[in-house]
C-alpha cells in the first residue's frame, strides 16, 4: 500500500521504527480516537463517539407513538420517564460532531427539548412518556452514525439546503454524493411565525454564507 509505505518512509527517517508485525495488530480494530472523534484507519473514515444507551420504553410504558412536531401531543399528567430535560441538554452538549455527521438526529433532540421547555416542564423534571420515546429514537440513531471521508480528494462538491416549518439545514456532498458536512438547526423562536418561503430563503442564505467560509 502506498501510504503505509510513504508512510514508514517519513517516520523512518526521523528515526522512528513502525513494526508490521502481527502482534502489533492483534485484538486492535483498526478504530482509534482522535480530535474528539472516532478514525476507521481501514475505511479512512470518521464518525463520532458511541454514545451511552438508556432503557426501551417498552420496559417503562404500554408503547404509544407521538408527533413531537405537535405540541398537542404532550399530556403533562404523562408517566415520567428516566432522564430529565438538564441531562438530555449535557448529553447533546457532550456530543462532539464538527462535520455533521449526525447533524439531522441532533436536531431531533434540540426539538424534545424545545417541546419539554413550551410545555411547561423544568430542567429538573423528568421528560413525560411521549417526549422519552421520541428521545429513544435519538439515542438509537446515535449508535449508529453515518461514516465522513477523511480525506476529500474531490475538487467539486454540491451543496443542498433545506427549511421546514421548526428547522434548516445544510449539507455539503462529494462527486458520488456522499455526506462530507452537514449543519441542522432549529429556526429562532420569532422565526417560527414566517412563511415557508422565507424560511426557505433563510435556509439559502446560510448556504451561501457557507460556501463563502470556504
Amino acid at each position: 500500500d502506498k501510504v503505509v509505505t510513504e508512510t514508514r518512509s517519513v517516520f523512518s527517517s526521523h528515526g522512528f521504527w513502525l513494526d508490521p508485525s502481527k502482534e502489533c495488530s492483534e485484538g486492535h480494530d483498526g478504530k482509534v480516537k482522535t480530535f474528539g472523534m472516532i478514525w476507521d484507519g481501514v475505511s479512512d473514515t470518521l464518525s463520532i463517539a458511541p454514545v451511552r444507551d438508556i432503557p426501551s420504553p417498552s420496559q417503562i410504558f404500554d408503547d404509544q407513538s407521538i408527533n413531537v412536531e405537535s405540541i398537542d401531543s404532550i399530556v403533562s399528567n404523562e408517566d415520567p420517564g428516566l432522564v430529565s430535560s438538564l441531562t438530555v441538554r449535557e448529553a447533546l452538549s457532550w456530543l462532539y460532531d464538527p462535520l455533521g455527521s449526525v447533524a439531522e438526529t441532533v436536531l431531533r433532540g434540540k426539538l424534545v427539548l424545545r417541546y419539554a421547555h413550551r410545555s411547561g416542564i423544568s430542567f429538573d423534571q423528568l421528560l413525560p412518556a411521549s417526549l422519552y420515546r421520541e428521545l429513544y429514537k435519538v439515542y438509537q440513531s446515535l449508535k449508529s452514525p453515518k461514516l465522513l471521508p477523511r480525506l476529500i480528494d474531490q475538487h467539486t462538491l454540491h451543496v443542498f439546503v433545506d427549511s421546514s416549518s421548526f428547522a434548516h439545514g445544510t449539507a455539503v456532498l462529494d462527486g458520488q454524493l456522499k455526506r462530507v458536512y452537514a449543519k441542522a438547526l432549529l429556526h429562532e423562536l420569532p422565526h417560527l411565525q414566517w412563511t415557508i418561503v422565507r424560511k426557505e430563503l433563510l435556509a439559502v442564505r446560510y448556504g451561501l454564507n457557507l460556501i463563502k467560509q470556504q
